[in-house]
């Protein structure tokens, strides 16, 4: 099993996206990045990607292309990566973005709860989302849940 060995910044022009995973809805991708974006501008980058070392002072990311692709967008020169010890075949990565991307996802009930903790604190959810970089519309459907 993959452990992660070491967390660094690694510069842009280092990180090659790789074969795995695939893309399945580019829209939703795109609309998934420009969230981030905003998300960054305000909050920087507060999780690291996944990568290990794939030769010639490359890595190839296992978990991350949304927060990738933000970051080139912003121009970033670097970001932040957890490099994990060992290379890991097509399948391992696949498990690997199945975990990131499905199995940490959060409820909408635990959603509505934070949100609805901070739409109290900031009033509405333009002021929330102009401090979190979230969109509105978001912030709005699962304050709705409250």
């Amino acid at each position: 099993m993959a452990r992660i060995k070491q967390v660094i910044e690694i510069p842009i022009s280092q990180i090659e996206l790789g074969a795995v995973p695939r893309v399945p809805h580019p829209l939703a991708f795109q609309k998934d990045v420009d969230d981030l974006v905003e998300s960054f501008k305000k909050s920087g980058q507060l999780q690291p990607i996944v990568v290990f070392e794939s030769g010639a002072g490359k890595y190839e990311v296992l978990a991350g292309r949304r927060r990738v692709m933000a970051h080139v967008i912003l121009r970033a020169p670097s970001i932040w990566a957890a490099i994990i010890d060992e290379k890991v075949d097509v399948e391992a990565g696949n498990i690997m973005w199945l975990t990131e991307n499905l199995v940490r996802r959060v409820s909408d009930e635990d959603l509505s709860a934070v949100l609805g903790v901070l739409l109290k604190k900031y009033g509405s959810a333009q002021a929330l989302a102009e401090r979190t970089g979230l969109p509105v519309d978001k912030i709005q459907r699962y304050a709705g849940h409250s």
